[in-house]
């Protein structure tokens, strides 16, 4: 008898770590429980085509969205949504900082959550150089 409670004690442990891994390894699953969840920071790269900087897209479940900048070179930044195809990028806002590790949330933002994963995926845009800049993302 108490074998077979040792067994259903073992059994339970190892089906419950994988799905708990499961749950942790996807932040969407954690969306909407009302904490910022960290996205990383994420540097800029130029396009020299449009002579700007972007960071590469973050993923977003909607609703509020957080970025922070940590320098104090750079000063103002747009928000832009992106979609594919040509000029398909939706304006979202912009934001002038402070100065380094300031911060500013753009809120009401599900109108910008579409495509098949049923995210946004937003970009920070800087018209200046923003000289080795990082800005950090949280959803």
């Amino acid at each position: 008898m108490k074998k077979i409670g040792l067994f259903f004690i073992a059994l339970t442990f190892t089906l419950a770590i994988p799905v708990s891994s499961v749950d942790a390894a996807d932040p969407g699953l954690n969306a909407g429980n009302g904490k910022w969840d960290n996205l990383g920071p994420r540097s800029f790269y130029y396009n020299s085509y449009y002579d700007w900087w972007d960071t590469p897209n973050v993923q977003s479940t909607g609703g509020s969205f957080r970025i922070m900048s940590d320098s104090w070179i750079l000063s103002k930044v747009e928000l832009w949504e992106y979609d594919p195809g040509s000029g398909n990028d939706d304006y979202v806002g912009s934001y002038t900082f402070k100065g380094a590790w300031d911060t500013h949330s753009f809120n009401h933002l599900n109108r910008f959550v579409d495509g098949s994963n049923n995210r946004a995926e937003f970009y920070v845009r800087s018209y200046n150089n923003p000289h080795g800049a990082q800005i950090y993302f949280a959803d």
